[in-house]
């Protein structure tokens, strides 16, 4: 609960910032700017998943608010990338569950309806080569250059695919590679930022929340596992 407020706060502040010609999508630490979005998203997405598999009626609707929140900070930054990858991924988590209430399939209808919002509004920022068009960039340096960035960024999704499958009850896996799926096939249609190859250390925290998680649930299986071999009676 508090790592999610603390998410969305992060997310939120970012309407408090001047930003860059009415574009708000970072906040300053210091000398450092961080994109808010590739930071805080992934992190809602596993927490509001986590939240929602309680089968609480109250954490249902605690995470759908959250949800909903998000979207909307999405459409004021603006951020379209953001806004359908964040929908995607709420989407591809929803579908998973067994149980789904009317509050979840509202949370996921504000996301779409907040990533068409985004979508009509104008981006008045210039994308920038080693940004938004580095993919084309690695290309005119020559074809290994451009498979070695392909490659990378089929890698990027593959934890949390292979998580999904050997954890079937934790839907957030298949949602995190949504996410970052939905981000890269962004970036080759328009001009989005193109996560790690092509950002700086925003997208880079935020995978790597992503995959610390994947780590630890990992672990935490493993340790109950044993757990319960060694208070297993021996069989002759």
């Amino acid at each position: 609960m508090v790592a999610a407020a603390a998410a969305l706060l992060m997310l939120a502040s970012t309407l408090l910032n001047p930003g860059v010609d009415s574009v708000r999508r970072w906040i300053s630490l210091g000398p450092v700017q961080l994109h808010a979005g590739f930071v805080a998203l992934p992190v809602l997405i596993i927490l509001a998943s986590a939240i929602a598999r309680s089968e609480n009626s109250r954490a249902s609707w605690i995470a759908a608010a959250s949800i909903m929140i998000a979207a909307a900070v999405l459409v004021f930054q603006p951020d379209v990338s953001q806004a359908i990858a964040f929908a995607t991924a709420n989407l591809v988590v929803l579908v998973q569950r067994r149980s789904q209430s009317r509050i979840d399939w509202i949370a996921a209808a504000v996301c779409f309806g907040a990533s068409a919002l985004a979508l009509s509004k104008p981006d008045p920022l210039e994308p920038v080569p080693y940004v938004e068009g580095i993919v084309r960039l690695a290309a005119s340096s020559g074809g290994a250059w451009l498979g070695a960035a392909i490659v990378a960024l089929m890698l990027l999704p593959l934890p949390f695919v292979v998580d999904s499958v050997k954890h079937r009850d934790h839907h957030e896996g298949l949602g995190l590679a949504a996410y970052f799926v939905t981000v890269c096939i962004a970036a080759f249609v328009a001009s989005f930022p193109m996560p790690i190859l092509g950002y700086g250390l925003s997208p880079l925290l935020g995978y790597f929340v992503a995959l610390g998680w994947v780590v630890r649930t990992d672990a935490l299986r493993r340790l109950k596992t044993s757990a319960k071999a060694g208070r297993a009676p021996h069989q002759v």
